[in-house]
């Protein structure tokens, strides 16, 4: 919510958040001797404990099943592609060395997060602001 360089900014200035933050959160923190010491995000609301790589594969599946292209899925992982929108398998090298087209991957990646963000709106029932999908 401020002019930060990080989406999920930590609480020290503009750094990321901590790598473990967010399974701490969800998790709770226990002593030593195994007795929780802050109750995590799933025990609070009565569900069953996930962790934040179960949201990644849950976006990645919704997008899947949203028939985005799978190479632009990757990107959001910030995996390598392997295969172009069409299909066509891409040599290994380029993406990771050659083409550092960084605005292209961003824009191909708003694309999949704009389409993901009206679905979760849709599971929510809130209306969807749909501006960003026109262009």
């Amino acid at each position: 919510m401020g002019n930060y360089d990080f989406a999920f900014a930590g609480r020290f200035g503009d750094a990321p958040l901590a790598r473990q933050a967010m399974s701490g959160a969800l998790k709770g923190t226990k002593h030593k001797n195994g007795k929780v010491r802050t109750p995590g995000i799933c025990e609070l609301l009565g569900i069953a404990p996930f962790t934040p790589h179960d949201l990644r594969r849950t976006a990645a599946t919704m997008c899947g099943r949203l028939r985005l292209p799978e190479s632009n899925i990757s990107l959001c992982l910030d995996h390598q592609a392997t295969k172009d929108e069409n299909g066509k398998a891409l040599p290994a090298i380029t993406a990771k060395v050659y083409n550092l087209d960084v605005e292209a991957r961003v824009e191909r990646k708003r694309k999949v997060l704009d389409a993901w963000a009206i679905e979760l709106r849709r599971i929510v029932d809130e209306p969807a602001v749909v501006e960003s999908l026109a262009a």
